[in-house]
């Protein structure tokens, strides 16, 4: 839980996700057949979703580590800019990357005792050891990998030591030079596997925030909002983190994480910037930011969930590991501990 919550910080979780689950299907697959003395494979449902929803939840909860994480951090850290208190790469971090193996181990802690006790099968070595067996066979890193490697240690470290002057864009951009000049792939497969919505998507916030503030209409939003937690006791500090972090954390299961703060963004930070409250817009926007990233209830509010529920079948009946109520059932307690 706390390894894949570490890098769900800094490598894309839906690509995680995609990657690691048929993963977790063979080392289950693998354990279960081991301990079979029938001729029919007798399934272990309980280890099963245990392992899934750990890798899931851990990816989800890795989000808030760094800005490296997803769209939504980006978004969030290009509003902080349009208001002229930008937040770097490291900073960010700072804040979030010590919470990340608190919640990837208050992960494998919930799961254990949701599906401790009923788990039959206990050993997993022989699922282990079939994987292990696999990644032997495939030899040592080729070309193309060291070169893939070697960019990505590149861009984490311009992003993190880069500072204001470079950005996040700066840096990304030698992803698309890199594998070019290196020869490792091709210019048109690149642009083929760029996605344009999501590109757009992004913009289109960014956008929208810059239309927001310069009209007037974040700031009127804003101080109603305040208006209304004024009058609860939740105006400031504390209360409107608690306050606003959950409406965040709610809506998120709803809609799309960079939905979310596209949507928060340009009212949360005005809101911090009037409450006149050290460390403020960066502790309000980073509240709300962090929440998106609890989307454990339902399978629509993030990628991660859905890929998960599709990928989780057993191997030989092609059945379901998963079933959609399952995410209401554990994922709701976990999203209130996450919060």
């Amino acid at each position: 839980g706390i390894s894949m919550a570490i890098l769900g910080s800094f490598i894309s979780a839906h690509a995680m996700c995609a990657f690691m689950t048929p993963v977790m299907m063979a080392v289950y697959y693998g354990a279960v057949t081991a301990n079979n003395t029938g001729g029919e494979v007798k399934h272990d449902p309980a280890l099963a979703k245990f392992l899934l929803f750990s890798l899931c939840f851990a990816l989800n909860v890795g989000g808030v580590g760094s800005p490296a994480a997803g769209g939504r951090n980006v978004i969030m850290m290009g509003f902080w800019s349009e208001y002229k208190v930008p937040m770097d790469f490291f900073t960010w971090m700072k804040y979030g990357m010590p919470i990340v193996p608190v919640l990837g181990l208050l992960v494998a802690i919930y799961m254990i005792l949701i599906f401790g006790r009923n788990i039959k099968t206990k050993d997993l070595t022989p699922g282990l050891a079939a994987i292990k067996e696999e990644t032997r066979a495939m030899g040592k890193m080729a070309y193309p990998e060291l070169v893939t490697l070697g960019m990505l240690l590149l861009i984490l470290g311009l992003w993190i030591f880069g500072g204001e002057e470079l950005g996040l864009g700066g840096p990304s951009l030698l992803a698309l030079f890199i594998p070019v000049v290196f020869r490792i792939t091709e210019w048109r497969k690149i642009l083929s596997g760029i996605s344009w919505d999501a590109w757009f998507m992004y913009c289109g916030a960014l956008t929208l925030g810059a239309l927001l503030k310069e009209t007037g209409a974040a700031l009127w939003l804003a101080q109603t909002f305040l208006w209304v937690l004024n009058k609860i006791g939740m105006g400031q500090g504390l209360g409107l983190w608690i306050g606003l972090s959950t409406l965040s954390g709610v809506m998120t299961n709803f809609m799309s994480d960079a939905g979310t703060t596209a949507l928060l963004g340009p009212i949360v930070i005005p809101m911090g910037i009037m409450t006149k409250v050290p460390g403020e817009p960066w502790a309000v926007g980073l509240a709300v930011a962090f929440a998106t990233s609890f989307a454990h209830v339902l399978i629509v509010g993030t990628p991660n969930n859905a890929i998960v529920y599709g990928l989780g079948i057993y191997p030989d009946t092609g059945d379901r590991a998963i079933h959609p109520m399952d995410f209401v059932k554990y994922g709701f307690i976990l999203f209130l501990l996450s919060l």
